[in-house]
């Protein structure tokens, strides 16, 4: 089953422990680094964290 969250659309477990941490990362004001290669959505992680806190 695909997840859909905003642009963000996955379906590995990997993927869904991430979106679900949205919601955590957003609420804190901590300094949060987002690390990946090139093209693995570092950018829309960061903009769906932002968004939603």
């Amino acid at each position: 089953m695909k997840i859909h969250y905003g642009s963000l659309i996955g379906e590995s477990p990997s993927f869904l422990r991430a979106v679900n941490n949205i919601t955590i990362f957003s609420s804190s004001d901590a300094t949060l680094l987002l690390l990946g290669e090139t093209g693995t959505g570092k950018e829309l992680f960061a903009r769906a964290i932002h968004y939603h806190g």
